[in-house]
């Protein structure tokens, strides 16, 4: 696809998915990874992975969020189901009010108890997967991410101007080959050198910590040092549990986890691997700024 056609087809995706999320019509205000291509996008996109890479653009150029409605679970063989939210202030402030609304009603449907949506996602955000591919669990995952989307388009202002998502489009655009249908799942893993996390330490660390001896190894090596080992192996999911299951609980862990992440988002081009965890990196850095909100009783960055 030639970049100007390109860059008009992604242009559009943006406008169709803000039409969607600010739609009073339905309730299925948030397109899913599973319809998307199908409902939504089948007339711009060739294909159901074509369709999945320009929304991949679309997130690394900051137009777009995405973020777990469903968590994949093997044990009970459900798959991990996505939803996409336009990056823009006006339409996130009215989505927040909408989702907040539907986590009420969700929640008085599942506990026969009325709370007020900010007391919910406060009281249940560590128990979110529990509620995994329930009414509830979706709802509660999309007013806890809409809140962080609205509060990180207030701290980080400057990545999400009109002048800057365009540039980095651009830039996006222009390193893509023409014609090239790219599938993240394709993607070739390059070869990796003996690293730190091939170090006997690590390999002991690791030991400790698939014995259940998260705190020994923490006294012994360091919280920052146990992270750096997941991230070189792009464990983020680990880390993820980590912090939901509160081992990892102090605000200068929590710092070094997001700031590491945002480095890493950054690194693409040089470890091209990690273009295929960029949802779950975006997952856990707003979980650990969530955390971080937490500890400093919701307040700004």
């Amino acid at each position: 696809m030639q970049p100007d056609r390109l860059k008009k087809n992604l242009l559009e995706i943006v406008n169709r998915l803000r039409s969607l999320n600010a739609s009073e019509k339905s309730e299925e205000f948030i397109p899913s990874s599973d319809v998307i291509y199908r409902k939504h996008l089948s007339d711009l996109c060739n294909s159901e992975n074509q369709c999945t890479e320009f929304l991949r653009i679309l997130i690394e150029a900051h137009y777009i969020f995405t973020f777990n409605l469903v968590e994949a679970d093997e044990r009970l063989m459900i798959s991990s189901v996505r939803g996409f939210v336009v990056a823009d202030t006006g339409v996130i402030t009215k989505m927040r009010e909408r989702a907040d609304r539907q986590l009420e009603r969700a929640y008085e449907h599942q506990f026969y108890a009325r709370k007020a949506a900010t007391t919910i996602m406060r009281e249940m955000i560590g128990d979110a997967r529990k509620f995994n591919n329930t009414p509830f669990g979706k709802a509660l995952n999309i007013a806890i991410m809409l809140e962080q989307y609205q509060h990180l388009l207030y701290t980080d202002i400057n990545d999400f101007t009109e002048t800057a998502r365009e540039n980095r489009l651009n830039e996006i655009i222009k390193v893509q080959s023409p014609d090239e249908e790219l599938m993240p799942e394709a993607m070739p893993a390059p070869e990796r050198p003996q690293r730190a996390a091939d170090s006997p330490e690590a390999i002991q660390a690791a030991e400790m910590n698939l014995a259940g001896k998260w705190g020994e190894a923490v006294q012994k090596f360091g919280v920052e040092f146990l992270v750096r080992i997941h991230f070189r192996k792009y464990e983020f999911d680990k880390v993820i549990w980590l912090i939901k299951t509160q081992r990892i609980t102090q605000e200068k862990d929590l710092r070094f986890v997001r700031d590491t992440i945002r480095l890493m988002e950054g690194r693409t081009t040089v470890d091209p691997r990690l273009k295929l965890h960029l949802n779950k990196m975006a997952d856990l850095r707003r979980l650990a700024q969530v955390r971080i909100n937490q500890l400093r009783g919701g307040g700004p960055e």
